[in-house]
């Protein structure tokens, strides 16, 4: 069976216009095919759960794959103003379900909101009441939020994604 993943590329607005952001991290590196290494060239060193396949991540960032938690907003499509054209196969940014969000959208969204869970076991159903700032989506928002903290202004920095399969 296949799974779905999700492509991700950073953007940040500088003088009015989106420029990519290049990134790299140990599982993923977006330099392969420079001649210098990425601190060199002025990539972003991003956390390893980055671009990790995360359903629960994925149902919050764009309803894709999950329902279990609040959706900050349905796909949106590619962002007319984006920063590289959209069948360029270097900047992929996957097949379906395409959108984009600020930081100022990901930041607002409520990890602290208790997220009510239910769990079968041994013929009764157990109800589990925790943050969502205690799943592995919180983990997520936790390491990436400061990465992109460091790129500007909340409605200067955005993250362009879409998903495969």
């Amino acid at each position: 069976m296949m799974g779905c993943d999700i492509h991700i590329t950073i953007e940040q607005r500088k003088d009015g216009q989106w420029e990519r952001v290049h990134w790299y991290n140990s599982t993923r590196n977006s330099w392969e095919k420079w001649d210098h290494p990425p601190d060199v060239m002025g990539a972003v060193k991003v956390p390893e759960n980055f671009k990790r396949r995360c359903y629960s991540l994925f149902g919050v960032l764009a309803g894709v794959r999950s329902n279990l938690l609040p959706c900050i907003a349905e796909p949106k499509g590619l962002p007319k103003d984006l920063s590289f054209p959209a069948d360029d196969h270097d900047n992929y940014v996957g097949d379906h379900s395409f959108s984009w969000l600020t930081l100022q959208e990901l930041e607002e969204y409520p990890l602290d909101q208790p997220c009510f869970l239910s769990f079968y076991a041994y013929a009764d159903d157990y109800p589990i009441q925790k943050p969502i700032r205690n799943m592995a989506v919180g983990e997520w928002f936790e390491e990436v939020l400061p990465v992109l903290r460091t790129l500007g202004e909340p409605d200067d920095v955005r993250i362009v994604f879409g998903f495969d399969n």
